[in-house]
């Protein structure tokens, strides 16, 4: 099976990222889980296709932003658990915020040298079914 059969394919939701945290591709389980396409998001920021809500703290935003930069720094594997970051969700009459809890892992990609040349973004929505006000 050819690898990018297999990263389009898979199950499991994908972003590929610079190491500005440009999203370079997306598979499609990524575009379901997110409900954006790939036209919408790829070339953009990661931290710009999907911005903090501006009714609430950016502390989410910038817990995502230092794990992403510690993958980057570190050349280590990265993981969020039950990160509570809301995302856009689109309709016709505008767009609203939708909390949802993230199960994120972030894997450096490493050219020849060592340096990363990209980082893998595995995304796994954990948000429960009730509605939750405090999540530890």
């Amino acid at each position: 099976m050819h690898d990018d059969h297999a990263y389009a394919e898979s199950p499991n939701a994908y972003a590929l990222l610079r190491p500005d945290f440009t999203i370079v591709a997306v598979n499609r389980s990524y575009t379901e889980l997110v409900g954006r396409t790939t036209r919408e998001i790829v070339g953009e920021s990661i931290l710009d296709a999907f911005p903090a809500d501006p009714a609430q703290s950016s502390e989410a935003v910038a817990c995502f932003r230092r794990a992403l930069r510690d993958a980057v720094d570190s050349v280590q594997r990265t993981c969020l658990s039950g990160l509570c970051y809301p995302i856009p969700a689109f309709h016709p009459e505008g767009a609203e915020f939708v909390h949802r809890w993230w199960d994120l892992v972030i894997t450096p990609l490493c050219d020849a040298e060592g340096a990363v040349e990209f980082l893998l973004l595995h995304t796994r929505d954990v948000t429960p079914d009730e509605p939750v006000t405090e999540r530890r």
